[in-house]
């Protein structure tokens, strides 16, 4: 491993022990774009790939998502992370409340601490609502470049919020979709979903009401949703296509992932609790032993990616720290460098 000279990022400009930048979401929202988080992100995976990045599975503080009290509807999850190529330590601490909406907030809330990892000092404060948001979508557009087919042209997507949103804009950054069918609980969101899509990115968009008509005859299939119904079912799929499940419950048929010729994950150790994979493994159905690889095997060459147009490839994504950390450490040394920005003294 080569060494790094971390006074650079730390000390440069005269940093004061104990003194925290502060970073905000409307700081985020101007310096990371997708173009940027899809770049940091597949670095991310390959840097975890080749052992240059470590992290613990995510602790979850349930809030009433699934236990009784409180009942708050929610949950908090710590999500640690070193990422080596920047020599860096941090935690982001991101949330997701059902009840949200309603009080004009988003369902996912997050901030996010950096620390110098030599010492332990704090040396940042962070939104990480932003980098959840579209780090996710990163983390799904890098799946789709090594795992779907490179002639891919209709994505299907099953969820009109945020994230349908997200994904949607990551795809179409690396494979050239000339068709987008979206379906929601909602009908009235997909409508609004295909309007503002169509006119955002130039591309056709339809809303659809049977999400059987979003999987069928579709190169790549996505869900984001928060629910816990199933949206995908095996037969719907054709052959070569890839499908991707990125919310915190199953929402695919039991038949895609027992079936698949590859089952791809970001995390087993977080996607055999939390995702879509859970209720197979509880049910002796799946084990590690069936996992094709890890998306960061992948990215780094140590599995293969898709080695044919005819394999139906299933992915599984719950969203690994090192990525949001990698993105922070990008925005903390921009900011640093250009040595102008808000700051707290702890001490």
């Amino acid at each position: 491993m080569e060494q790094r000279n971390t006074v650079i990022i730390y000390y440069k400009g005269g940093n004061i022990v104990g003194e925290i930048m502060l970073v905000s979401q409307q700081e985020m929202y101007r310096r990371l774009n997708m173009t940027k988080a899809l770049e940091i992100t597949e670095k991310a995976y390959r840097a975890l790939g080749e052992k240059d990045a470590k992290f613990p599975a995510k602790i979850t503080m349930d809030l009433g998502e699934s236990d009784s009290w409180p009942a708050y509807g929610g949950h908090i999850n710590a999500m640690p992370a070193y990422v080596g190529y920047k020599d860096i330590v941090g935690v982001k601490w991101a949330g997701g409340f059902e009840n949200n909406k309603e009080h004009g907030l988003p369902y996912g809330i997050a901030a996010l601490i950096l620390n110098n990892p030599h010492n332990g000092e704090v040396i940042a404060f962070m939104d990480g609502t932003h980098i959840t948001s579209i780090r996710t979508g990163a983390a799904s557009g890098v799946a789709v470049k090594y795992l779907s087919r490179k002639d891919s042209k209709v994505l299907g997507i099953v969820g009109a919020g945020l994230q349908g949103r997200m994904n949607l804009e990551a795809i179409l950054q690396v494979r050239d979709i000339n068709l987008v069918k979206i379906a929601d609980l909602h009908y009235e969101a997909a409508v609004n979903y295909a309007k503002e899509m169509s006119d955002k990115f130039g591309v056709e968009v339809i809303p659809v009401k049977d999400y059987r008509e979003v999987s069928e005859n579709s190169d790549i299939v996505l869900t984001a949703t928060n629910g816990r119904d199933i949206l995908v079912k095996r037969e719907w799929l054709k052959e070569g296509s890839t499908v991707l499940g990125i919310g915190s419950y199953p929402e695919l048929d039991e038949r895609v992932y027992l079936t698949s010729d590859k089952v791809v994950c970001d995390s087993w150790e977080q996607c055999s609790r939390r995702g879509q994979l859970p209720i197979v493994v509880n049910a002796g159905k799946f084990t590690r032993d069936n996992l094709y690889a890890e998306i960061s095997e992948i990215v780094s060459g140590r599995k293969a990616a898709r080695e044919n147009n005819n394999e139906l490839i299933c992915v599984c994504l719950v969203g690994v720290g090192v990525i949001d950390i990698a993105c922070a450490a990008r925005i903390y040394k921009e900011m640093k460098e250009e040595g102008d920005y808000p700051t707290f003294k702890l001490r």
